[in-house]
């Protein structure tokens, strides 16, 4: 819809006729053809998703004010692949003998109190997507028009991070808001002097939240395989080392650009200025409540880990930036 550049974006108007649309789409495995196998695996089954998008445009004041505003809503729903929905089939394809996953869910739960799935964890990868867009245009004479236009959008997942090799609760959602808004006014002087002035102000913030606060835990297990081969993977559970993180982000830009037509049209000389601030903020608890590692599946039964890594502090870093530039240039046509 929107390219959230100052200087590059274009957004369909209202004009005096009033018009609109309305798309609904749909994506579903039972939709779509695939090949027969005698023996399906868990993962790999495709997802659903579903589409609704629709713009409208309209006159508020026929020849001077007109109005536009468009909407998108996507869900995603994609299986969630980990330890307890594999079958025997799909773990042998991750190098992993269904009796070790068996006996690592038993100790997990048994011995160290930790369930492999907790009511917090939905049962489907969830993505959701909101996009929402308006403008206006208000025609102030024939020389001058000016325009408003914002955005805003909204992304969420429930599921993220969790693996094919860990159990449901090593993961976490994650959720994104942000928008911006713009001011554009366009002029003409003397029939070949043209000002554009526009300016763009946009936030994004993003936020990751664990389902479990506890320390993260890797359980190294090899495996005998049908094939003969004896692959090592690593098992996953606990808190995801990755959350919780947030950052946030604002931005301010700022241009004018005055041009001249010479007579025929030959040259379009450009004078412009810019000016932008960008702000941000970051707080990723990478580790934040350590991590312990099991050389085997012995070695996690007995609690005697091979080693442990914590950070001790979050990592905060802010800053931002301010810079300016002025140009001039020449659009010049050869005939």
């Amino acid at each position: 819809m929107t390219k959230h550049l100052t200087r590059a974006s274009t957004t369909r108007g209202g004009t005096n006729r009033q018009s609109g649309s309305l798309q609904y789409a749909l994506r579903d495995p039972s939709l779509q053809w695939t090949e027969e196998s005698e023996e399906p695996s868990t993962f790999g089954q495709g997802f659903t998703q579903h589409q609704v998008s629709g713009g409208f445009g309209f006159p508020v004041i026929p020849d001077r004010l007109f109005g536009f505003g468009s909407l998108q809503l996507r869900r995603r729903v994609d299986a969630l692949e980990s330890l307890i929905g594999a079958d025997s089939r799909t773990l042998q394809r991750l190098g992993i003998q269904p009796d070790s996953v068996f006996r690592f869910l038993d100790i997990l739960e048994q011995q160290y109190g930790v369930p492999a799935q907790v009511a917090a964890v939905p049962d489907d990868r969830v993505t959701d997507n909101v996009t929402m867009l308006s403008r206006w245009d208000y025609r102030i004479n024939q020389n001058h028009q000016l325009m408003l236009r914002g955005d805003w959008r909204l992304s969420s997942q429930e599921g993220q991070r969790i693996s094919a090799r860990g159990v449901p609760h090593y993961g976490g959602d994650m959720e994104s808001l942000g928008g911006g808004a713009m001011l554009s006014l366009s002029s003409v002087f003397g029939g070949s002097l043209l000002n554009e002035f526009r300016a763009y102000v946009a936030t994004d913030e993003r936020n990751t939240a664990p389902y479990l606060m506890i320390p993260a835990g890797r359980v190294s297990v090899r495996s005998q395989l049908e094939d003969g081969s004896r692959p090592i993977s690593t098992l996953e559970f606990g808190g995801n080392t990755g959350m919780p993180s947030t950052s946030d982000n604002e931005n301010l830009e700022i241009t004018n650009e005055l041009s001249w037509l010479t007579p025929g049209g030959a040259h379009r000389y450009k004078l412009g200025a810019l000016f932008t601030v960008n702000r941000f903020a970051s707080e990723n608890a990478s580790n934040r409540f350590g991590t312990f590692t099991f050389n085997s599946l012995a070695d996690f039964e007995a609690g005697t880990p091979a080693s442990y890594t914590r950070t001790l502090a979050p990592q905060d870093r802010r800053g931002g930036s301010m810079s300016g530039a002025v140009y001039l240039g020449d659009t010049w046509r050869r005939s």
